[in-house]
Formats: C-alpha cells, structure tokens, sequence
C-alpha cells in the first residue's frame, strides 16, 4: 500500500513513497451521489458524466485536494446535513486518463506482487486442497480479486463463487450477470440458502454486531456445501482467494495473507488484496476498464447486504432512497422488534441503528426456558420442552451409545454412565447417572440447546469436515465417521445459533447493562503506585497521591484481584506479588491484566479486550465506542472519565507498550497520539496458562479444546491478550513440555485437547513461575 498525494492539476491522486497529505481511505464521487446529497440544488454546475467528480474521506468531499464540503447525519429516517466551505463553482470531472498515467507504474508494481503471490499460493497448496475457488461478492475488491487471479492462473485452474444472502442490491445482482455474460470460460457457482432470510430474522432475531449468524448462515455455510456438492466429495479440501483488505476494518488489519485456520479441516484462505488501499483498487478497476458495481457511483464506501449490523449511517441512508422497496420487508421487521421491545421512538431506535447492538431474544417466538438442566454430583438431569430435534441423535456427538427400551448406558473419559428417558406430556425427560464431572455437565447443557433449538440452519454441518453430521435424514451423525472432536458443539457459545440469540432476555433500546465504567476517576493504574503498594504490603496507604488517586488505586487493586474489598487486606493473590516484589516483570502486569479483564471485576477492561477489536484508535474514537457500546447515540462524561482512565493505564504502565494492550503510537506529524491494540510477543508463557487455568475454573472443567479458546467470547488468551490462535497452541506445546505437572496436551492428528492436571489451581500456575523466578 502506498501512500497517497493531492495532484490538483488533474484533480487527481497520486500513489507515492514520500509522505503522505491524505491520511485517511478516499474513493471517488460520482455525480449520482452528489444528485443524492443536493449540490445542483444549491448552485454547483457539474456534467452526468462516466467520471468521477469529487473525492471523499469519510464524510468529507475534495475537488483538486481542498475540502470543500461535509455531511452529518443520516440513516433510514433521518435526512444528511450538507455543510458547504467554499462558493458554489462548476465542478469539472476527474481527468481519469491522466491519473492513470501518473499511476501507472505503482499499480503495476502492487498488481504484480499480487499476482505473484496467487501463483505461489496455488503453488504451495494445489496438491494439499481438492479445489481453488474464488470468492466473488460483485464490490469492487472482488472485482479486482478476479481479474488478477484470472492473469495469475490458467481459468481451469478455479471457480468463481457468489455466495447470495438473497439481501443484495439489485444493481449487485446486475454485476455479478453482467460478470457471467464477460467470462464465458470461467466456471461460476452461485451458492445460496433454500429458504428467505426474513424467515431467519424471525426464527433467530435480527443480525447484531454481536450476534453475527447471518454470515455464517448465508455466506460461509452455503460456500462450503455448493463445493462439495459440485465435487461430490464431503470431505474437500479448499483454497480460497478472498478480497478482505486491512484497511478496511481494525480486525481485519490484523490478518495475515495466508490463513490455514485453527485445525487442518476445510477452508485456507489466500488474501492477495490485504496491503491494497481502496484507492488503489478504484485506480486498478479505472485502469483495466472493469465493470464497477453502480452502488459505487450511488455513493456506498461497500458493497454488500442492504440491511446489515456493520452499515454506517449514510449507507442507511442511501439504501432507504434508492431501494425502499428492497429493504421495505426487513424495515418491517425491525419496526416489530421495536415495538415488542417496548421502545417508544421507533424511528430513532432504527435510524441510530441501536438494531445493530441486539444481544438478546426477549422479542422472539420462541421459548427462552425451553430447556433446564439440574445437575447433582452423581446426576444430570435434562428437561426439554418440545424438543426441536432428539436428544439421543445429537448424544452421539460426545460418544458411542447403547439404548434400549428407554434405558442405556455410555463411556465418556474412560468413565462409564448409565442413563434413561422418559416423557410427561411434551416435555422430554434425561437422566444420566455417574461420577459427574463438568467436561460432562459442559457437552450436555449444549446437547440438549441442539436439541432444543435446532432449526437445521446447516451451521455446524459445514463445519464437520469428517462428513459425520447431515440433516438429511433423522438420524443427524453418522457413527462411523463421527470422531467426536466436538467443533459442532464449540464453534459457537451455548452450541447453537439460536441458544445463542435467546441468551440474554434483558430487551429495551439500552441493549448493555455496562456497569460503573466511570470507577476510576480518570486515573489509571500507574507503575509507580504499583512499585509503592508491592514495597509497602498491607500498609500502603497511598501516600503521596492525592484523595481521588488513593481511591482510584483502591478500585484498580480490587479489579486486578490484589486486594481483597470484604476483608480489608491483602489477597492471596497480592500476597504471593508483594513477597515477590518485582514491578518490572510482565509476568505480574500480564496477571492484572487478565484478572481486570476477568467477568465480574473491571466492566471497563472488559468491554475492551471483548468488544474493541485490533487496530488504531484515537482517544475520541474510543469514547465513541464506549457510547455506542452503552447505547447513547452521545458521548458523556462517564464515557470520557472511563476512556481517561484506560489511556492512562496504557500511557502509565507496561501494560500499554510493553504489553501491547495499547501501544502509543503517533502520526507523521506526531500532533495525533493513537493507542494500538495488536498482538503482543511479549506476554510470558506461564501468564498464558494462567489465563487458560481461570477459564477453566469458570467453565468448572480440566478438559478444553484449543479452539474454545478462540470462539467462546470471554476470558481467554485469545480476547484478553490478543493472542491468535498459532500462538497459544505454541506456548502450550512448550508449556506442556517444561510443566508435566500443570497440563498435558494432545495435538497430534484431529485432535486438539488441554487436558489441565487434577488438584492444580491458576494459584499454583502463579507460585511454579515465582518459585522459578526468585
């Protein structure tokens, strides 16, 4: 990616290796947008010409690198605010030729490095996958993602796929025909879901930021299933080229180029465009005279579902102008929603998108309470109302069984169990009988939310790669081949989708119940207060700071589990780390740092390492996070004060740039101070298997899958230090290795288990690594 320059004799841009003047992704303006925002209206002479007009950067607009407008606002009910910083003039088009030009030579360089890297991709992997596809979506990185595979590699070589949500733009769908129509010898699938997707918006509840199973149900899920439909092979390999670029989103930022997933199983995916810049796709698309998808000439940044959790404001916007009709059904539905959630300005709740924040279900026709699971040390029982699909077929998932005239029995953790079923009136009864453990109580509280909840949305079955699991038939799993590797139970938290989206019945427009953000005064948790309360033990007293620092401090020692509020004195925890007195160790700001982000100690760590993904953040942008997240559609002063609290932490302690939690980055003019949260080299290994102990002693189990780690939402490695998945698995072959006494691991084949040792606490984890290091 290379940076960009105003070239204001063309009215253009220029691609460069000198510093940069635009700090900020821009994309051309075509005059439908400026038609749709008002500009003849207001005096501004322009042609309905092919070319581009204007630039914009976010809400801005530029004609020859001067700013000359903003907007404000917008969404489905609400108009845009035009503001105006120059006379009105005639607005010539963008001599595209001639940017072209100038631009040659960088796009040739990117290009070919792109093209270069598709051929050593298919190179590298051609004999490890069954097929190359290629993921096509009719947006412009898409767009550019196959033309250069298509000069890369021999046609034969792939298949292009649309995955169609059936909730695209009708001018997408004239995109991806006219893409059929240009390129007769490319092979191309189209792969969809068989039923409407407002029959999901009901069945599980509008699409959230959170609660995202559009995606997996109308794009990964259907992708998957039409290739190994057209190679009649359930159990194919794929490559797949995917257009996802850096720039366009803080996770996204984080990706690598090549991505083989946490187990060897279905999908790698080859990202040939993650370095390219939106500019640079746009003059790519220019200079190869590409077909270019008229959403963009209408104004849309992306292109993609029209009612969707991730579009902006002006989106919104645009869509409730141009395609009413298209979006009238799931506006409908989302007026419903309001209304049963009891919010009184319906409008203003879709408008502000407070829609797209939903984590629970309160609003669904289903039953919350459809399944209670009671258990005894001795003893599960299972009560499922009307149960969707059996109990028993989805059993089969966690072992081999014999059953028989309503009583059988099992093995499970070389553990034997007896069990038994029974009905009263619609409401199905289990019993299982033994020594029960909570690896068992885990895998059947989900179980049974399959069995319950199930409505065959085709999820979990694309993520079998042993072809063990099919809705086809009644009998769900297929023994023989099932290897009871349990990825259909922990792909998702609760083990099903549904389960997923009734799991908070809470309600109302404020979808966050945030707790006391503001409990820090600003202040956050410095070293030096840190190097003064491990010195003085129970008798710090905070001398020195002032009244509202010393109850600061307070608050952060009791978030960070140093001190214990009910008995007025030192935790176990802080006495082990004052005896150890060493402040510059990461090892015990690593600790603090997962214990603040624990549930139930810091609502403040927690809502950042949960909810802010990777990337770059100014101070205001996280202020606005945290707004949106406690959903005010402005900022407050608990907002600023938490936010303070949080950049002082990350500017005061190692936590920020030792750690990499928030490293301090400035811009080129070093005026802009950005705090990154990015992956981190720097958190050590026992700090890593303390957090894997503590999650495991919430979860009440010794026996994990790795891969839990990644896809339950909460305090794990993964989201409280942003750690990949790679990378744990790394730490705990060494850890495995060097501590037999803590965890023995079994990453050898399918599997993927952490088995943590009987009698071992995250305690005794913090007392192996002091006692090696004093």
């Amino acid at each position: 990616m290379f940076n960009n320059k105003w070239d204001p004799e063309n009215n253009g841009v220029i691609l460069t290796t000198e510093e940069s003047d635009i700090n900020y992704p821009i994309r051309p303006v075509f005059f439908e947008e400026l038609d749709l925002l008002g500009f003849s209206s207001i005096g501004f002479l322009y042609p309905k010409s092919k070319e581009p007009i204007l630039w914009a950067g976010g809400r801005n607009y530029y004609y020859k690198g001067e700013k000359i407008a903003t907007t404000k606002g917008g969404g489905y009910y609400e108009d845009i605010k035009l503001e105006i910083f120059t006379d009105t003039r005639d607005l010539k088009p963008i001599n595209i030729k001639k940017v072209i030009e100038k631009n040659r030579e960088k796009l040739n360089i990117i290009s070919q490095d792109s093209i270069d890297f598709i051929r050593s991709a298919f190179e590298k992997y051609q004999k490890k996958v069954d097929i190359a596809t290629v993921s096509y979506s009719g947006g412009k990185d898409s767009i550019v993602l196959v033309d250069l595979v298509n000069r890369a590699l021999d046609n034969n070589s792939f298949i292009v796929i649309f995955a169609d949500t059936k909730m695209e733009s009708p001018e997408t769908y004239k995109t991806i025909n006219r893409f059929i129509h240009q390129n007769p010898t490319v092979k191309f699938l189209k792969a969809e879901y068989s039923l409407d997707p407002l029959h999901y918006w009901k069945t599980l509840g509008s699409p959230g930021r959170t609660v995202r199973w559009c995606h997996t149900l109308f794009k990964t899920s259907p992708y998957i299933k039409k290739v190994r439909e057209y190679l009649h092979n359930n159990k194919a390999k794929i490559l797949t080229f995917e257009g996802v670029r850096a720039e366009e989103s803080p996770k996204r930022s984080t990706y690598t180029q090549i991505y083989e997933g946490p187990k060897d199983i279905t999908q790698i995916n080859a990202r040939p465009l993650l370095n390219w810049s939106a500019l640079e796709i746009f003059l790519y698309i220019f200079s190869q005279k590409l077909p270019l998808n008229k959403m963009y000439r209408y104004g849309y940044p992306r292109v993609g579902c029209l009612v969707c959790p991730f579009t902006s404001r002006w989106s919104d916007y645009i869509s409730s102008h141009r395609f009413s009709d298209d979006i009238e059904s799931y506006i409908t539905e989302l007026r419903r929603i309001a209304s049963s959630n009891g919010v009184k300005d319906v409008d203003k709740f879709i408008s502000d998108g407070e829609w797209k924040k939903r984590v629970g279900g309160k609003y669904l026709n289903l039953d919350s309470n459809k399944v209670v699971v009671s258990s005894t040390k001795d003893e599960i029982e299972i009560r499922i109302s009307n149960q969707s699909s059996n109990f028993l077929s989805w059993l089969n998932i966690l072992t081999p069984f014999v059953f028989n005239e309503n009583k059988g029995h099992f093995e499970y953790y070389k553990k034997m169990y007896s069990f038994s079923h029974f009905k009263q009136k619609n409401v199905d009864i289990y019993k299982i009988y033994g020594e029960i453990g909570n690896d068992l109580l885990f895998a059947i509280k989900r179980i049974a939310n399959k069995a319950a909840y199930c409505i065959k949305c085709g999820a979990c079955e694309a993520l079998c790669y042993y072809d063990a699991l099919s809705f086809k038939n009644k009998k769900i799993i297929n023994q023989k081949n099932c290897i009871h590797c349990l990825n259909c139970l922990n792909f998702i938290e609760k083990g099903c989708w549904v389960a997923l989206s009734l799991r908070d019945s809470s309600g109302g427009s404020n979808v966050k119940t945030a707790g006391n953000m503001d409990r820090y005064a600003g202040f956050g948790l410095r070293k030096e207060w840190l190097v003064q309360f491990l010195e003085k033990g129970s008798s710090w007293d905070g001398s020195g700071l002032g009244n509202k620092q010393i109850d600061s401090m307070k608050r952060w020692l009791q978030d960070s589990e140093l001190w214990n509020k009910s008995t007025k004195s030192l935790s176990d925890l802080g006495k082990l780390f004052v005896n150890y007195n060493k402040p510059n160790d990461l090892f015990i700001w690593s600790v603090l740092w997962f214990n603040l982000g624990f549930e139930g100690n810091s609502p403040l760590i927690r809502w950042y390492t949960l909810e802010v993904q990777k990337g770059e953040y100014q101070k205001d942008e996280l202020i606005k996070k945290l707004a949106d997240y406690r959903g005010l559609s402005e900022a407050n002063r608990t907002d600023i004060n938490a936010i303070s609290a949080l950049c002082n932490l990350f500017e005061k302690s190692p936590i920020g740039n030792e750690l990499e939690m928030g490293k301090i980055v400035t811009s080129n003019n070093k005026k802009e101070k950005f705090y990154r949260k990015g992956l981190s080299n720097n958190i050590p290994d026992l700090a890593v298997l303390y957090a894997i102990f503590r999650y495991a002693e919430k979860q009440q189990r010794k026996h994990l899958v790795a891969s839990e780690l990644i896809t339950t939402k909460d305090s794990t490695p993964y989201w409280i230090f942003s750690l990949e998945y790679n990378s744990i698995k790394a730490i705990l072959i060494k850890l495995a290795s060097s501590y037999p006494e803590l965890l023995h691991i079994e990453f050898a084949g399918n599997l993927e288990n952490i088995n943590l040792e009987e009698g071992k606490t995250s305690m005794d984890v913090i007392k192996t690594y002091i006692s090696k290091n004093s």
